[in-house]
């Protein structure tokens, strides 16, 4: 069998499982850039710098959508601990896509800690008492920007085999597995995804407590405040809250949790298949559409802007086929009174 003939029999293993992250990438990367747009020009006066915390969210779900679903497109063979890389980057060679993975994963951990910020920011809003000088808020943000992140990434550079040893590794164990490395095909240290399993689960864990107290906080200020608040201070907290807890929700459910249990089978040696891989991956691509849908729904200013262009459009719509309409009667009018006129 040729080279070409086994890369294609292994990408059709595949098959379903592109066609899904190309769905949801078709879906997510259209509602993340009309929620990008309602951010900067739908954004009313009251709502400050909260709308940059949004963005800064939006920004980095869409780059890990980007990276994960077009240019990497991961195909797990757990067998080798090696991961094929079926998008753009099989043009990279292996040492590009095994960058890719880092940026994926990077960008994972940018979206998680700027979730934490807007959590903090709606705490502090609250916060009569709470006084935040700039400086602090700058270092701050920078250091929670850097530091997690950078050990989130730090344990997926461990997870790195070098390519000649996970070339003799896969010819020793799955010597049908070598044509892959016609393209990207990078291999993963054992030991080194102990060690990044174990940094990923600890750094999840710690984010979801965090989350956890942001909320516990923020509803105990709700309870103390709401006596003060008019009608319309309330509600706005309440909608910019609801929008919060689902784009929260997203990242817990979808990818917190999976890549804590794949962190755990690794750590402990318990089984684990291509298809738990897979999964979470897929779990991963979801987490862009549920944050866009998330802004756009729950918080009124945007989503009242979307509902009227959409009834715009259908007036549109409806005036066009109307004009339509009249010119065919015409038309049909002047053809019948030039048969009369012929008839006479």
């Amino acid at each position: 069998m040729q080279q070409a003939d086994i890369i294609n029999e292994h990408s059709e293993k595949f098959r379903l499982y592109r066609i899904t992250l190309l769905v949801s990438v078709v879906i997510s990367i259209p509602l993340n850039a009309l929620a990008v747009y309602l951010i900067i020009y739908k954004s009313p006066n009251h709502m400050k710098t909260y709308k940059y915390v949004l963005l800064n969210i939006s920004i980095w779900a869409f780059l890990t959508d980007f990276v994960l679903e077009i240019v990497l497109i991961p195909m797990p063979e757990l067998e080798v601990f090696g991961v094929y890389a079926g998008g753009l980057a099989m043009w990279l060679g292996s040492s590009g896509a095994f960058a890719c993975a880092v940026g994926a994963f990077f960008f994972i951990a940018e979206y998680l800690v700027a979730l934490l910020l807007a959590f903090f920011y709606r705490y502090a809003a609250l916060h009569n008492e709470l006084e935040i000088k700039k400086w602090q808020y700058v270092v701050g943000t920078v250091l929670i920007m850097t530091v997690p992140p950078g050990a989130w990434t730090g344990g997926i550079i461990v997870t790195y085999m070098p390519q000649d040893v996970f070339r003799r590794s896969v010819g020793n164990t799955r010597p049908d597995l070598l044509p892959l490395f016609q393209h990207a095909f990078m291999g993963f240290d054992k030991k080194g995804i102990l060690i990044g399993s174990a940094v990923l689960f600890v750094l999840a864990m710690l984010w979801i407590g965090s989350v956890a107290w942001c909320i516990v906080k923020t509803a105990k200020l709700f309870r103390v405040r709401r006596p003060s608040m008019t009608d319309s201070t309330y509600r706005l907290h309440v909608k910019l809250l609801r929008a919060l807890a689902v784009q929260a929700a997203a990242p817990i459910t979808l990818f917190s949790v999976p890549i804590s249990v794949d962190a755990i089978c690794f750590i402990f040696g318990l089984p684990i298949i291509n298809d738990m891989i897979k999964l979470t991956i897929v779990t991963v691509s979801l987490h862009s559409m549920v944050n866009s849908l998330a802004v756009i729904i729950f918080i009124a200013p945007y989503r009242k802007a979307v509902l009227r262009a959409i009834r715009r459009a259908s007036c549109l719509k409806f005036n066009a086929s109307l004009v339509s309409s009249v010119n065919v009667s015409s038309r049909l009018s002047r053809r019948a009174v030039v048969s009369r006129n012929t008839a006479s």
